[in-house]
This record gives C-alpha cells, sequence and structure tokens, in this order.
C-alpha cells in the first residue's frame, strides 16, 4: 500500500516537474530578437517571376499585439531592424522580438519612408522610365502566422499590384523608343493591413504613365509599368490608350476592349504590338 502511494505521488511530481518545464521553456524566449528572411513568395501560378526582393525597399513589420512599426532594410547582406515608429515618432531599434512561441506578423514592404499604419496612402509613379522608378511604384505585403524558430523566420511577400508589359516588335531605332500610358485611371490608392490579408484600395486619379524600357533585339523591345488593379486605362471614351515613338514617329495603340485593360495583382497583363511602317 505504501508502495502504491509512493508511485503516484511520484509520478503525479514528475507530472508538475513537466509541466513546470514547459512553462520555462516559453518564458527562455520572451524577448529574444526575430530573425527575417525576406523574399517574394507569389504563387507559382502566377507569371510575376520576380522572386529577389529589391534591396532598395524597406519593410515594415508589426505584429497583432501593438500598433508599433519597424522598419528594416537590406544591410550586410541581411535584411536587420533600424528603427521603429510608435505612432509619432521614429526611434532607434533593434527589432521584434518573440512575445510567444506563436504571433501573427503584417508586413509591407515600400520604397519610400512613409511610416506604415494600419492604412497608408500609396500612389505609382507618373514617370516609370528607370529601374528605380519602376520598383518604387511596386507594393509587397503579407499577413502571416509565424512559430518560435531558433532561425531565420521566412518571410515570403506577395506583389499587390499588377504589372503592365507592352511587347513592340518591327522598330527600326529600339533604343530611343519611348511607350506611354495615355491615362491610366486608377494611380493612387490605401493599402491596409486586415486580420488575415493585405488590401490595396485603388482611386480614380487619372494619369499618363511613362513605361520602361527593355530592348530585346534588333527589332523588338518591351515595355514595363506598375498599376493598380481593376480597369488600368482606356475605356469606351478613350480612342487611344498607348502612344509608341521610334525613330520620330508616333504611334497610337487602340483600346481592344471596351472595358479597357484589366491589372491583376501579382500577374503580368501582356500586350502584344506590331508597328506597321
Amino acid at each position: 500500500m505504501m508502495i502504491n502511494r509512493l508511485f503516484i505521488f511520484l509520478s503525479v511530481m514528475l507530472l508538475l516537474s513537466c509541466e513546470e518545464k514547459d512553462d520555462v521553456g516559453q518564458l527562455e524566449i520572451i524577448n529574444q530578437p526575430i530573425r527575417f528572411d525576406i523574399s517574394i513568395g507569389d504563387d507559382v501560378s502566377q507569371t510575376r517571376s520576380d522572386i529577389v526582393l529589391p534591396t532598395t525597399k524597406k519593410v515594415y513589420i508589426s505584429t497583432d499585439e501593438g500598433e508599433t512599426y519597424y522598419e528594416y532594410g537590406y544591410e550586410g547582406g541581411m535584411w536587420k531592424a533600424f528603427r521603429k515608429y510608435n505612432g509619432t515618432s521614429w526611434e532607434t531599434s533593434s527589432g521584434i522580438t518573440w512575445t510567444s512561441a506563436n504571433m501573427l506578423i503584417y508586413a509591407i514592404a515600400r520604397t519610400d519612408d512613409t511610416p506604415m499604419v494600419k492604412e497608408s496612402p500609396i500612389s505609382i509613379l507618373a514617370d516609370q522610365s528607370t529601374q528605380a522608378n519602376l520598383n518604387s511604384s511596386d507594393f509587397y505585403g503579407i499577413v502571416t502566422p509565424i512559430t518560435y524558430t531558433n532561425g531565420s523566420v521566412e518571410l515570403k511577400l506577395k506583389h499587390q499590384v499588377g504589372r503592365l508589359k507592352v511587347s513592340v516588335s518591327n522598330c527600326t531605332a529600339p533604343n530611343g523608343m519611348t511607350c506611354s500610358i495615355v491615362q491610366a485611371q486608377n494611380t493612387t490608392g490605401v493599402i491596409t493591413t486586415g486580420d488575415d490579408k493585405i488590401t490595396v484600395t485603388s482611386q480614380a486619379t487619372p494619369l499618363a504613365i511613362t513605361m520602361f524600357r527593355e530592348v530585346t533585339s534588333s527589332t523588338t523591345v518591351n515595355f514595363y509599368a506598375h498599376l493598380f488593379e481593376k480597369m488600368a486605362f482606356g475605356g469606351p471614351s478613350k480612342a487611344e490608350c498607348l502612344v509608341i515613338t521610334d525613330n520620330g514617329i508616333s504611334y497610337s495603340v487602340p483600346v481592344m476592349t471596351t472595358g479597357g485593360i484589366s491589372i491583376d495583382p501579382g500577374y503580368t497583363t501582356l500586350m502584344n504590338v506590331t508597328l506597321k511602317k
């Protein structure tokens, strides 16, 4: 009888010890810094092939536990925290720390240093003719749960805007060519971090956009621009949507559909144009 009681007593003590050890393990991770490995992680079915996040971007990260936003930048071959925004001002910070074994992370990547809040204004540039300006008009984001790890936490951001690609053939002087969108319908918007997703709401602000030029051969050129979703440009009342110049000659490209051109976040919309000489 004494043996049975002793066995039960020892068993209870052992169980309590195990539970106490788990609690200690939870406490040990509190305030440990979170290391992030940040990249682009669109669905493989999408047509955006770029997977390397431009190092000119700043990534603003927060959690579901507060309104403080931490700014991460690329330095020394890794993404690291530089400062945080507490709602009124910036201050130096070493980054987000673990508060529990499971957390919810909000992340937005953009080029400017506009303080990120739950709802932030964004806009695409009228002049996207340079690689830097093209990148500045591209935005990324994700809301994702993370679980404690001794290594780096992977953050795979998703494109929040679409890309228009205009492939032009039968060109005469490709290195001097230009391509402009006559009137993009949605060029400003608001990017919002919700409980389970990132939302970009575009606003009807018309703007002419100069596209980025990529010469692919002596007779072919690709042009690119980042645009918000929905109807990008054109429409039933517009006779042209693009103006292409080649060797001093301007070519007007008409709207091919009455509803304009639809742009989807994370996807490339392709237009093929052959110049008639």
